[in-house]
């Protein structure tokens, strides 16, 4: 039931070499730090931007702390999960009504309230990656 992942640069050094030996032009570019608009940005552009978020929107960001070898701690988040963002609609005064399309390993190609996207992501340390 459970499971490890990982991580911005673990994704950003895995695709640039799988890019490299496929003669891509392409490069991944780790964006964590940026603002949900800087993504919403990427995706104007073409850009499909894989987010960390959790598995359900609805749960809140839990978290564990992992010892490890060296002794010190790790901040692990539970539910954990990656998803594509791929567009986005948030021209509507309601915010209930303002949304994102995520192509999710688990759910296939979904529609997501953009405010609850938001806060996950914010609350997963603002992770993301974008090859272009």
């Amino acid at each position: 039931d459970g499971g490890w992942g990982c991580f911005a640069p673990c994704i950003v050094k895995a695709a640039n070499k799988y890019l490299k030996d496929m003669g891509s032009t392409k490069k991944a570019y780790n964006l964590t730090g940026s603002t949900p608009e800087a993504l919403l940005s990427e995706i104007q552009n073409g850009n499909p931007v894989i987010v960390w978020i959790t598995s359900e929107l609805d749960l809140k960001t839990e978290f564990d702390y992992i010892e490890l070898a060296n002794g010190k701690l790790f901040k692990w988040p539970h539910f954990e999960h990656c998803v594509t963002l791929i567009g986005y609609d948030i021209t509507s005064t309601s915010t209930a009504k303002q949304t994102v399309t995520l192509s999710d390993p688990m759910d296939g190609i979904v529609t997501r309230e953009y405010s609850k996207f938001v806060a996950r992501f914010k609350e997963l340390s603002r992770r993301a990656v974008v090859i272009k």
